[in-house]
């Protein structure tokens, strides 16, 4: 689906839901790294909440031209950062070469009033559907395509990502920065999906190590499943990416389109899950993903 305008106050409330809800992955280190979780959003949320109503529209403008959910996400955070004189952003997407080839980037490198070390801070915005098997392990957690994994995304911020600025290259870029040591830090946002039928009966499973304890949940359905939603007495949006953040007000339904059913039918089997907002009384009472049958 085309990504539909942002408006300052949308981005806003996106940055508070951000702040005020559970990132997918919990609070722990891991190899040195440290993961944001329940308890870090929570002083993120108590120091910066404030700051969200006051930040500029110039300084959202970056994050309002962003059409990918996980770009969007990122430069919400760099906003954020921007606005708060308690934080200095160092770098946004340094990027890091090896004998000319590019191996990787320092997602945002930002200093604070103790100076030293640096945070480096690694960003991901997910969603990811239960499909069944061992709900504790992450491997059974997909991305709505069924090709990213919870498991593999994990692994590669703590195997890559994290590790960058420890790699010869990495501090080669660093010290091009005037940067020394850096401390890796990695929050990943976003939301998991349970099918439709287990989250309308509230039954949720048990969710995989490192997860957060209440992450927010939505559902997912297979194509061959649409007309189950076409019978409810709920109107409908379709959600492009970069209205994957908040839940919808009475705003936002007023400029997104009502699914085109057979439409979203054609476009998921050809591959392009769809993301939909269940909406009642003007406003979205929950979401979920409309996948191809090949993914369950």
């Amino acid at each position: 689906m085309t990504p539909l305008p942002i408006t300052p106050d949308r981005a806003r409330r996106d940055l508070r839901w951000i702040l005020e809800h559970s990132p997918i992955v919990r609070d722990h280190t891991h190899d040195g790294a440290r993961w944001i979780g329940q308890a870090c959003i929570g002083a993120l949320r108590d120091g910066y909440a404030g700051a969200i109503d006051v930040i500029p529209d110039a300084l959202l403008e970056p994050a309002l031209k962003q059409r990918r959910s996980g770009r969007y996400f990122e430069a919400l955070l760099v906003a954020l950062i921007q606005s708060d004189h308690r934080l200095e952003l160092v770098a946004h997407d340094l990027q890091v070469q090896d004998a000319q080839r590019t191996i990787g980037a320092f997602d945002l490198l930002v200093r604070t009033e103790a100076s030293e070390p640096v945070t480096h801070l690694e960003l991901a915005f997910k969603q990811y559907l239960y499909r069944g098997g061992d709900p504790t392990d992450p491997k059974y957690w997909v991305g709505p395509r069924g090709r990213d994994r919870l498991d593999l995304k994990t692994l590669h911020m703590h195997s890559h990502q994290l590790r960058l600025g420890a790699s010869e290259p990495g501090r080669k870029a660093l010290e091009s920065m005037g940067i020394g040591a850096v401390a890796p830090h990695a929050l990943m946002a976003g939301r998991l999906f349970i099918h439709r039928d287990d989250f309308k009966a509230k039954q949720r499973p048990a969710l995989p190590q490192n997860c957060s304890d209440a992450p927010q949940l939505g559902w997912w359905c297979a194509e061959n499943e649409i007309d189950g939603l076409i019978a409810t007495d709920a109107s409908w949006r379709a959600l492009p990416p970069n209205y994957a953040v908040a839940p919808l007000n009475a705003e936002d339904c007023g400029v997104l389109p009502i699914p085109d059913w057979q439409a979203v039918q054609q476009r998921v089997a050809d591959g392009n899950p769809c993301l939909v907002a269940e909406i009642h009384g003007g406003v979205e009472s929950n979401r979920g993903w409309i996948v191809a049958n090949s993914v369950t």
